[in-house]
């Protein structure tokens, strides 16, 4: 299994797809099941670990805005975890749990906090899960050390220091640009920050050139998600229901 396929377009489901619904919760095994019902190409999730030392699926820091608990997900057993019901019901998977029920699903994962170095790349190694799933992380530490952890057999995206650096230096041109030292092979960005834009042709022809994947986030209107991919390899979205349907796998 590859993760990137030549000439695939990659549609990214945000959390799955469940954003727009009551009856399922995000980043859960029934939104996943959504998402690729309707067509994503790649699920995307974060990682948290829990007090124990278990890597499970989960955004936030604490349980507060899906599960109306002031509690850190570090501060709970998995035990206890599972034990929650969020929002609409759901419960929080492992990522172990997550990859053996989607075998055949590759996976866009963001390590969120140090301590779920240790146990992702456990997981990757005890699954053998390394050829579809990209890592990714705002942080450059964090990056590199599950980077390392995996015996670099994995993909990632570029870290926020390493692609603001990246975006810096391109007006200087391809070249030197391209001497910037490359352990990623994907840009995972918004269309803008302030006054940057990150879709302008120059930009976009320097990351092409460099071989590197560019999806955008957080798209979500079908419009738009039809424009980008004139240019872009990917993009992640809440909707992947609403993608039109050259798009979709």
């Amino acid at each position: 299994m590859s993760y990137f396929i030549d000439g695939e377009f990659c549609l990214l489901a945000h959390r799955g797809l469940s954003q727009h619904r009551r009856d399922v919760d995000e980043n859960t095994i029934p939104a996943f099941e959504q998402a690729l019902m309707h067509g994503a190409t790649h699920l995307e999730s974060d990682i948290q670990a829990t007090k124990d030392g278990v890597a499970v699926l989960f955004h936030d820091d604490d349980l507060s805005r899906v599960a109306g608990i002031d509690k850190p997900v570090s501060e709970l057993s998995l035990e206890q975890l599972q034990n929650i019901r969020l929002n609409s019901g759901g419960t929080i998977p492992t990522l172990k749990e997550t990859l053996q029920q989607f075998p055949e699903a590759r996976f866009n994962l963001d390590l969120k906090t140090p301590n779920a170095i240790e146990p992702t790349a456990e997981t990757m190694t005890d699954l053998d899960a390394h050829e579809r799933v990209l890592l990714s992380s705002f942080s450059a530490s964090t990056r590199q050390a599950i980077l390392e952890k995996t015996n670099r057999k994995t993909a990632t995206s570029a870290d926020a220091r390493t692609f603001l650096s990246l975006y810096g230096i391109h007006y200087l041109g391809y070249s030197i640009a391209n001497s910037l030292k490359r352990d990623f092979h994907a840009l995972q960005i918004p269309l803008k920050r302030g006054i940057l834009k990150f879709d302008s042709p120059r930009f976009v022809q320097m990351v092409k050139k460099m071989g590197l994947q560019l999806h955008y986030w957080t798209i979500n209107d079908p419009q738009q998600m039809l424009e980008l991919s004139r240019f872009a390899t990917g993009i992640v979205t809440d909707r992947v229901d609403l993608a039109p349907n050259s798009l979709r796998a």
